[in-house]
């Protein structure tokens, strides 16, 4: 059986990882979100740097 040191430890350590991934996750989406932006730029000629 687990015991509650166990079950503690594992919540604190599955709550990190979740929250690690919800941080990696957005900043992927972030940075998805500017590079079709920089892509679309490229593509239509504009050779300003983005601001």
């Amino acid at each position: 059986m687990i015991t509650d040191v166990q079950l503690s430890a594992l919540a604190n350590w599955l709550g990190s990882l979740t929250m690690i991934l919800i941080v990696l996750y957005h900043a992927v989406g972030a940075n998805a979100k500017r590079t079709d932006e920089t892509t679309a730029r490229a593509m239509a000629g504009d050779v300003t740097p983005p601001q």
